[in-house]
């Protein structure tokens, strides 16, 4: 055990991970330094904090550094350090993670089940280097999680971490500066900005091939980063936002993909020894230290569009940090959703916002959310009011909540999915006024037992009235159509479009005459009026007219069509739109595509880009005609989009650019994602009294 009391500090409220200070920097790289190359650096101003603490109290309206206990406590304090932490001049006084290569964490790496400790700690930064530079793969555990790491410019080295991992999501990649980062990525004063700010761990970024043609023969731009990496006119970038990454690219300098050390959809991992059965044999080499994580830590997301800093992912330096928002709120914990889940606890007027931690069907996502709500319970150590799930009866977060609730005699709250959605903005954004809200996403249990997913709000964080939405269409299967879209066309197809089935001719006849008997007699079928859906049927058509015999189009990841489809429209210029109508039906707007989709049939013409394009058009002239109708009607003139669908930055700079012109208030998300990771945000709504 530690020689001093490492808890007294109560320089920081909050315990989020922080990017390396000047301070620390400057130490880091001084030869003379006795923390030169020690990857565990940190201080007052920065460090990381959330994925080592085991426990803390929620006191005076903080979390209290003085109360916090983590895995540094298993280290004695060398003098040197110690005279630190009792000096009040020093930015580390009375810093609870203080350590130096003399008493702090050890390095390691094991090669036929030997153990190798390292006594110099740029010695196992050398030899990654010289993996990375073979195409190997390396296993990296850093202050805050484990990484899979290969060479960005090697299509050998990142083809065998995609297959270790098993994605085939977009990669990030590590540069080591912004002058390095400048060669391969348009950055602007903004983006410089955001990035020296270090406001997101991953940046996405638009590649220079594909925005300044100009400067395709100009020798200081770079086009050598590995195909394999990204099949996208984006990449996710980053900073070293680690001290393990910024020795790292010290050495190595040159650009790094990585990613985080788990199986594609599993969920993160922390343990040294289930690291070590996955991964030891797969890779090429694994540096390990004796420092314990205790908490799961993701990347943060985002990137910049439309004059705004927009949240993908809420995680890394964010996780540990409060959201503010004036308004009383029982003590309670949301649940979130099923997909991209995440937990928040409310207590006095702050919200505590766990990481995303995926889709709960998979176990180990599941065995983290139950871990984590958990946690969280005891860490504030509050009295809980409520708690509060989503209105799907079946959502695993919900039935947990259920169970919960009833052995423990605590209320349950239900918030309905895409109301959450737009509660999520209107506390993202500390909104007052009343709002038309538009939440549009994949898929979420509706108030009349339908699927939901294009929905229309007017109101205020009290209340959410629906005054308009997409009509519903029929989709069969269920969630094996929403993995494989061909399935959710061919049901429109044939409810609506049947003269256009033989179109499908990849397809048996005996299937297309089973759905379209299933979808007609309404048999075993689905009514949905999400957007998410439209944009997979979209995109299935498109393939269809240009492809032909498409075959199947099972999809690995959620959105990845309707991503596709953005990726094909981001190459057209063209700024026409399709038919579609709106219409009434008890007092609430109802916005029919069937003309939409006709029309795309019956191109003769026009490419696959110009297809997409144009659909993303008609989706944008949708929502202004709305925002216009509605504003005429209830006399609302601030417009707020959430919900997974507006993640799309051609959709976002369609409307947003619009509507401004047209004299709106438009809100949209910044301190978490506008997916179903925000989720758990908007359920604080129900736990509002005052």
């Amino acid at each position: 055990m530690s020689n001093v009391n490492l808890y007294q500090s109560n320089y920081r409220s909050e315990i989020s991970n922080r990017f390396l200070c000047s301070n620390c920097i400057h130490e880091l790289t001084e030869k003379n330094n006795r923390r030169f190359y020690y990857p565990f650096i940190g201080c007052n101003n920065c460090g990381v904090y959330f994925s080592i603490i085991s426990e803390g109290k929620y006191i005076n309206n903080q979390i209290e550094i003085s109360r916090i206990k983590s895995s540094f406590k298993d280290f004695d304090l060398c003098s040197d350090c110690l005279d630190e932490f009792n000096n009040p001049n020093s930015n580390r006084y009375n810093y609870p993670f203080i350590s130096c290569p003399n008493c702090g964490p050890k390095l390691y790496s094991i090669k036929s089940n030997e153990v190798i400790y390292y006594q110099d700690y740029r010695e196992p930064f050398d030899i990654i280097s010289s993996y990375l530079k073979d195409e190997k793969v390396v296993l990296i555990k850093t202050c805050g999680m484990f990484l899979l790491i290969a060479d960005a410019k090697s299509d050998v080295a990142v083809s065998k971490l995609r297959k270790i991992k098993n994605t085939f999501k977009p990669l990030p990649v590590l540069f080591k500066n912004i002058d390095t980062l400048n060669k391969y990525v348009y950055v602007d004063q903004n983006i410089s900005k955001v990035l020296n700010n270090k406001v997101y761990d991953i940046l996405i970024l638009k590649k220079y091939e594909d925005i300044l043609k100009k400067y395709e023969n100009n020798n200081l731009l770079n086009n050598d980063l590995s195909k394999e990496i990204s099949g996208s006119k984006y990449l996710g970038v980053a900073l070293p936002f680690d001290p393990f990454l910024f020795i790292l690219q010290e050495i190595y300098n040159s650009p790094i993909v990585f990613s985080s050390a788990n199986l594609s959809s599993d969920g993160l991992i922390i343990e040294d020894e289930k690291i070590k059965e996955f991964f030891l044999n797969k890779v090429d080499f694994c540096l390990f230290h004796n420092l314990e994580f205790k908490n799961e830590v993701d990347f943060s997301i985002g990137f910049y569009e439309v004059e705004n800093f927009i949240m993908l992912r809420r995680a890394g330096g964010y996780v540990g940090s409060y959201i503010n928002i004036p308004y009383k709120v029982f003590k309670g914990i949301c649940v979130g959703p099923e997909l991209e889940s995440s937990i928040a606890l409310t207590v006095d007027d702050k919200v505590f916002i766990s990481t995303r931690m995926g889709y709960l069907v998979n176990k180990s996502v599941f065995d983290t959310f139950e871990k984590n709500f958990f946690k969280l319970l005891n860490l504030f150590n509050i009295d809980l009011e409520y708690i509060v799930a989503d209105l799907h009866p079946y959502y695993l977060s919900t039935t947990f909540a259920k169970e919960f609730s009833e052995k423990n005699s605590i209320p349950i709250k239900y918030v309905q999915h895409h109301k959450a959605h737009i509660y999520s903005l209107i506390l993202d954004r500390n909104i007052e006024e009343d709002i038309i809200g538009f939440s549009f996403d994949g898929t979420g249990y509706g108030e009349d037992g339908k699927i939901w997913g294009g929905e229309v709000f007017i109101g205020n964080i009290y209340d959410l009235k629906r005054v308009a939405h997409f009509k519903y269409i029929p989709i069969i299967a269920g969630n094996n159509a929403i993995e494989n879209p061909v399935y959710i066309a061919l049901s429109y197809l044939s409810k609506y479009l049947p003269e256009y089935i033989n179109l499908f001719d990849f397809v048996s006849d005996f299937q297309k005459d089973l759905i379209y008997k299933m979808v007609n007699n309404d048999f075993n079928v689905f009514y949905t009026s999400s957007v998410g859906r439209l944009f997979d049927i979209a995109a299935v058509l498109n393939k269809l007219k240009n492809i032909k015999n498409i075959g199947d189009t099972k999809i690995s990841f959620s959105g990845q069509l309707a991503i596709e489809l953005e990726v094909l429209a981001s190459s057209s210029l063209e700024k026409s739109y399709y038919p579609f109508k709106i219409h009434t039906e008890n007092d609430i707007f109802i916005v029919d595509t069937l003309e939409t989709f006709k029309a795309i049939l019956d191109e003769k013409n026009s490419d696959i880009n110009t297809i997409a394009k144009k659909f993303h058009n008609t989706i944008s002239k949708i929502i202004t005609d709305l925002a216009l109708i509605l504003r005429e009607k209830y006399n609302i003139n601030s417009v707020g989009f959430s919900g997974g669908v507006f993640q799309n930055r051609i959709l976002l700079n369609n409307i947003y650019y619009q509507l401004i012109k047209e004299g709106f208030n438009v809100y949209l998300h910044n301190l978490v994602a506008p997916n179903d990771s925000g989720i758990s945000l908007g359920q604080v709504a129900a736990l509002i009294y005052d």
